[in-house]
């Protein structure tokens, strides 16, 4: 009888249902071969049940995965990981089940990166997408992020070439992961031709709405008519599961000398050790990202993918930022960052 057979869960693509006891045994086992070739998306286990007796089989749904291990280190490839630490992330406001409760930290023991042990599949970015939208900006908004973003729009113009070439609008700007557009619309003020990316339909449209340009899309399925000018990645990279492949991205896409912006949080810097102390370290539980940068590790990480970095200065949007201004060009470091002075600060 079939309830004596060892198989094993077969899966099947159709929804879930109930299947009555008077199917004929010759349409039962076409529907177990059926079952058997189909795409795995729900399972009946036939172990479970027998032919002879039985009232009803109940295909349950499949279990989905919400998060991906990562095999080794995202950064430099290195498998030698050590657990770092935990941390309980269901008092964060994006967190909602079925979404994993806590978050795993590692360190990597060749370039000493530190990131989550996973991130997140397609199902579990929409369950985590599905609360992200933020509100859209008030009137006094709108002056409050030009106030945000003028100062990073003159750091960079101080190290891009050609920048006189900017009022006769003849420089671009691409904002990855660009939100609320502030740096968009900042961007367009000074004279560039700025696009904003994001994952997110809403931000778009809503950019899209008060007349700037900006596309549903990422940095790696972007395509562009001309080489960029700028590249801004500000508090992104933290959000991404493979930083190198996004960066080697941004290469492809800037003009020789192009500007990269980058900002996140530092681990290195005073504060975070600070907060590590005090136990009150936000960051451990951020639901949204997979990486806790430090200076050290992100200047090897950008002249590994073919940058030249050129200024450090404080974030001043969020605790424990940095931001670093690099170029495109200079002779890609392979191998894994040395261990130096700077890691002797990482308390955690």
């Amino acid at each position: 009888m079939l309830g004596d057979c060892q198989a094993p869960p077969i899966w099947i693509r159709s929804p879930p249902a109930l299947i009555p006891k008077n199917l004929s045994t010759d349409d039962m086992a076409a529907l177990l071969r059926l079952h058997w070739h189909a795409t795995c998306l729900l399972r009946i286990d036939p172990a479970s049940v027998s032919i002879f007796g039985w009232s009803f089989i109940l295909l349950a749904e499949a279990p989905v995965a919400y998060r991906t291990p990562y095999s080794s280190c995202p950064i430099c490839g290195v498998a030698e990981l050590g657990l770092l630490a935990t941390a309980d992330c269901t008092r964060h406001p994006l967190w909602r089940p079925p979404l994993p409760e806590r978050l795993t930290w590692l360190r990597c023991n060749g370039c000493t990166h530190v990131f989550t042990d996973s991130f997140y599949t397609d199902a579990g970015l929409s369950v985590l997408f599905s609360r992200s939208n933020q509100a859209p900006l008030t009137k006094e908004a709108w002056d409050q992020q030009r106030f945000i973003w003028g100062p990073v729009v003159e750091r960079i113009l101080q190290v891009l070439p050609n920048r006189e070439a900017l009022f006769d609008g003849a420089l671009s700007w691409m904002d990855v992961g660009c939100g609320s557009g502030g740096l968009v619309f900042t961007a367009s003020e000074f004279g560039f031709q700025a696009t904003g990316l994001d994952l997110r339909e809403e931000m778009v449209r809503r950019l899209q709405e008060a007349g700037y340009r900006a596309l549903y899309a990422s940095i790696m399925n972007v395509q562009t008519d001309k080489p960029l000018h700028v590249i801004s990645m500000a508090d992104v990279l933290e959000h991404i599961p493979y930083p190198v492949g996004a960066l080697k991205r941004a290469h492809e896409l800037l003009a020789d000398q192009g500007v990269l912006l980058i900002s996140c949080p530092n681990r290195e810097c005073a504060s975070w050790q600070q907060m590590n102390r005090t136990s009150c370290n936000p960051y451990w539980a951020e639901v949204e990202h997979y990486h806790n940068f430090s200076r050290s590790t992100l200047t090897w990480t950008l002249r590994h993918c073919g940058f030249t970095p050129l200024r450090y200065s404080v974030s001043l949007r969020y605790i424990a930022c940095m931001e670093i201004i690099a170029v495109k060009g200079g002779a890609c470091k392979s191998g894994v960052p040395q261990r130096g002075s700077a890691s002797s600060l990482e308390q955690h």
